[in-house]
């Protein structure tokens, strides 16, 4: 097989090379870095991404390193640098890794990006380590609509075993690499837990 990938490593959020990248893609899209303009759901998407972060670290310790940087060629042949950001990481030894991606939606489309993301990010990761897991974290939407949308799905739906994703309570649990482990988590913390602990 060819290889696509070339010198990938880990970097923390603070690397120089990635503060760098962000400054001048800043510069290009002519984004003002003090600008304050929220977009509320960015937000919601980083709310859920920290709830589901402190969920994962209470059974794992999770890497300050979450920036990917590779290297891949451009169509003229020219190799080039690129930054992927995953939501968290869980280094557990030299041969494997744990990845973790947080989707605030329950919508049909976040499962298939999630997992469309995951299987690019492992496939770059496969150039470091010998096993890589992978997992999606739904974070369930607070908000409940008065009629069931159709392209939407609930932890129901994966109680029993799913073509792609298999639902798990903790993230200590392990399937199979051509599988995505599904955590499901609740917008109030402590029901998270309780509901956790009542289906072991």
């Amino acid at each position: 097989m060819q290889k696509i990938y070339f010198n990938v490593q880990w970097l923390s959020k603070s690397h120089p090379a990635y503060v760098e990248n962000g400054r001048e893609w800043r510069i290009e899209s002519g984004v003002n870095r003090h600008e304050t303009v929220v977009d509320p759901s960015l937000e919601k998407s980083r709310e859920a991404e920290a709830f589901a972060r402190a969920f994962l670290q209470e059974s794992i310790e999770l890497s300050d390193k979450t920036i990917l940087s590779y290297l891949k060629r451009n169509p003229r042949g020219q190799l080039i640098r690129f930054y992927k950001e995953i939501d968290a990481v869980q280094l557990i030894d030299k041969d494997t890794v744990a990845i973790f991606e947080v989707k605030h939606s329950n919508r049909n489309s976040a499962f298939k990006k999630g997992h469309n993301q995951l299987t690019q990010n492992a496939e770059i990761l496969s150039a470091l380590y010998k096993n890589v897991l992978k997992f999606l974290v739904i974070v369930e939407p607070e908000l409940i609509e008065d009629e069931v949308d159709v392209k939407s799905r609930s932890r129901h739906d994966f109680e029993t075993e799913d073509s792609s994703f298999v639902l798990i309570n903790l993230p200590t649990q392990r399937v199979s690499e051509d599988k995505v482990a599904l955590i499901w988590l609740y917008p109030e913390y402590k029901s998270a837990i309780s509901c956790l602990s009542s289906s072991d």
